[in-house]
């Protein structure tokens, strides 16, 4: 009598996912954390993505910020106030010394110097220090060339003006003093003769007397010397 046919026995047969196991050498919990992974890194490269565009717009809005303070302390220097004036140099001064943006500053080079130079020909004190630290900084930023030596120029006789004015307070025509020899070092076109004498004839009020004697000289005058002898020396 032929023999029936055996019957598998019950749960012999591979499964689906036990046969790609072995064929792949992959299951289904390993498929399952593969794509877990793959989704996971996707959203976190979104996140990324996200996060790098909001430091875009952040950088930008900070830039746009910057831009904006910037020129209000650049009117400011045009107001009614001497106070006013003076902070307002010295906020566009330090504007300066942070940041590097000669292609900013080439649109109002004019504006910023008319504004020192109204401050050096009508201010007193520490406006003119003020000033005159804002004309060897724009000088800086803008760098070697015809728009710095235009501001030169422009610049040289009213500092010139205010170094051998005796009126002027001693901290003015020192900061006027630097600010010639940093203008002299950057003007293409100038020849520092004018600017040598100018510094030699406020440092010689310092030299020993005929007799040799030391000069008796008032510790601000002494300040101003030091400073004139310092800007020659750049030059």
């Amino acid at each position: 009598m032929p023999k029936g046919k055996r019957k598998g026995k019950s749960g012999g047969g591979l499964s689906v996912g036990r046969l790609r196991a072995d064929v792949m050498g992959t299951s289904d919990e390993d498929s399952i954390n593969d794509n877990a992974s793959v989704i996971s890194m996707t959203s976190e490269t979104t996140v990324m993505d996200e996060a790098v565009a909001g430091d875009e717009v952040d950088e930008q809005s900070q830039e746009d910020l910057f831009e904006e303070k910037l020129c209000e302390a650049i009117d400011g220097i045009t107001q009614k106030s001497a106070q006013g004036r003076t902070s307002s140099l010295d906020a566009v001064s330090q504007a300066l010394t942070r940041k590097y943006i000669p292609e900013f500053l080439i649109d109002r080079r004019l504006t910023v110097c008319d504004g020192i130079e109204r401050c050096l020909k009508k201010g007193r004190g520490a406006e003119q220090a003020s000033a005159a630290q804002l004309a060897a900084l724009l000088c800086i930023q803008l760098g070697v060339g015809d728009l710095t030596d235009q501001v030169c120029q422009d610049l040289k006789p009213l500092l010139t003006f205010t170094i051998l004015d005796n009126s002027a307070s001693p901290l003015a025509r020192a900061k006027c003093c630097w600010t010639l020899a940093m203008l002299g070092f950057l003007d293409s076109t100038d020849v520092l003769a004018d600017t040598h004498r100018t510094l030699l004839t406020v440092f010689s009020g310092s030299y020993s007397k005929g007799d040799g004697t030391p000069a008796s000289v008032p510790a601000e005058l002494a300040t101003l010397h030091a400073a004139a002898l310092s800007a020659w020396s750049l030059l």
